[in-house]
Order: C-alpha cells, then structure tokens, then sequence
C-alpha cells in the first residue's frame, strides 16, 4: 500500500489547526510585546510567517513527515529539509 502522511490524508483537518495555532501564536505574540518569535509545532502544516515587522510564527511541520526544521535570524525566518 501507499504510505501517506497525516498531512496528505487528512489535509482539510491539518488546514484547520494550522489556521487556529496561526491565529491563537498572532493573538499571544500581540498581548506580549517583548515578543519577536512564537514556535510551534506538530500540526504537518510548516509556516514560517512574518506576523508583523520584524515579528515570526514558526512551525516546522511535523517531524516525521518532510524532515524540516525552522532558523531564525537576523535576516529573517526560513523553513529548512534535512537531507
């Protein structure tokens, strides 16, 4: 059979969390200033969005499926594979 992933199988699901964690991370990132980056993960949905200047949600995905991790710096953020 076909290995497929929770993302691929269940995509409609995965939109809806990933659309709910980026929503609750840019409400919680609001309320606390200080504030320049939020990571979350788990959700198979990788995201890494500029919220507002110089303020990032990130979320790698999940680790099973693509092998990704997030790097933050000064440049900004950027979703990585392993290799």
């Amino acid at each position: 059979g076909q290995n497929l992933s929770f993302g691929e199988a269940h995509p409609e699901i995965v939109r809806a969390a990933a659309e709910r964690q980026l929503a609750w991370a840019t409400a919680a990132m609001e309320l606390e200033p200080a504030v320049g980056a939020l990571v979350m993960g788990h959700t198979h949905a990788a995201a890494a969005i500029e919220t507002s200047p110089g303020r990032w949600y990130l979320n790698p995905g999940a680790w099973l499926d693509g092998h990704r991790y997030a790097t933050l710096d000064a440049d900004g953020a950027r979703l990585h594979q392993f290799s």
